[in-house]
């Protein structure tokens, strides 16, 4: 099968199109037909082999070459092959989630809790950029920000991948919404739920005298020492979309909040089939869809990388492994 391969740590060039061999599967595990991927800041991570926080992150990546050689960790494609233990799918099912062997590539597999049914009113592209982007709004809003009705919510990076869902999730909880993008997207975060606005590029929202419970950074690089005097008493500050602050998230996990600041919380992005199906069960009914920037092929790996890395996406960057299938699953289902 074809697949876009590095070999080494470097920047986007580092990919090479070759046949490698299909994955062979476990008893758990789902063999897929790729038919979409999208670019997300992990697979910046794992390709460049970024050292943050003390040199630890290559421990995670590999220590002087990549441990995963073939990138791509969401994936929407089509059932071709299940392990003997597997009864949750059947070959021909149309599904998406987090894959294991790097959806950059003809065919990728996957763990049985990794994946769910797509949703029905989404092409193979719409969906095939869901999963990472999408599971970390809802699990940074929800779970991490403990969001409620009527909150005063900000979010920080509005019309970026994460931000896009970000925003129609928070509007789904009927929360107060203040988007902070640059002033060419604000017609984009309106129209998906935006009370208010802010252009980065003109004001510094921590300069105003508005406060919040909750402040969802979707892009990771606003300086910490900033984003205290906007929060409320008992406001909360999520992070999401920073190497480093997942990394923090992980020793949090094994050694205790006191690692981190009371008031910021930190985590990292789980593929689960609940979260899954309640994405899609929200794109069935209306109320999230998927807001695609730029499209690419597989062999346009490289091209993709460097267009996400300009840090001006509004919406997601979807590779189409499969030539430009857009509306494929659409026409079929209609």
């Amino acid at each position: 099968m074809k697949a876009m391969v590095a070999e080494i740590y470097g920047p986007p060039d580092v990919f090479e199109l070759r046949e490698i061999d299909k994955p062979i599967l476990d008893d758990d595990e789902v063999l897929l037909k790729t038919y979409a991927t999208s670019v997300n800041t992990v697979d910046i991570f794992y390709r460049s082999g970024m050292k943050v926080f003390f040199g630890l992150t290559r421990l995670m990546t590999g220590l002087r070459k990549p441990k995963k050689k073939v990138l791509g960790f969401d994936i929407a494609g089509e059932v071709v092959e299940i392990g003997k233990d597997v009864t949750e799918f059947k070959v021909g099912d149309k599904v998406y989630g987090g894959c294991r062997s790097g959806a950059n590539a003809e065919y990728a597999k996957t763990g049985k809790d990794k994946i769910a049914m797509m949703p029905s009113n989404m092409s193979y592209s719409e969906a095939g950029v869901v999963p990472v982007a999408a599971l970390s709004a809802l699990q940074g809003l929800r779970d991490s920000g403990n969001i409620q009705k009527d909150q005063n919510v900000l979010i920080y990076g509005a019309s970026g991948g994460i931000g896009t869902y970000a925003v129609q999730l928070a509007k789904i909880y009927h929360t107060k919404i203040t988007a902070v993008s640059s002033g060419k997207n604000k017609d984009l975060v309106q129209s998906l739920g935006a009370d208010s606005f802010i252009d980065y590029t003109k004001e510094d929202f921590t300069k105003k005298q508005e406060k919040y419970d909750l402040i969802f950074d979707t892009v990771g690089k606003m300086p910490m020492s900033k984003w205290r005097k906007s929060l409320k008493e008992h406001g909360v500050f999520v992070n999401a979309g920073s190497p480093t602050m997942s990394i923090i998230g992980m020793y949090r996990r094994m050694f205790g909040s006191k690692f981190t600041k009371k008031k910021l919380r930190t985590f990292n992005t789980q593929y689960t089939v609940s979260d899954l199906d309640f994405l899609a069960e929200l794109s069935e009914e209306g109320k999230l869809k998927s807001v695609i920037d730029k499209s690419y092929s597989l062999e346009e790996t490289a091209d993709a990388h460097r267009y996400y890395e300009l840090g001006h996406t509004a919406g997601k960057v979807v590779i189409n492994v499969i030539g430009d299938i857009s509306k494929i699953n659409t026409e079929e289902t209609n």
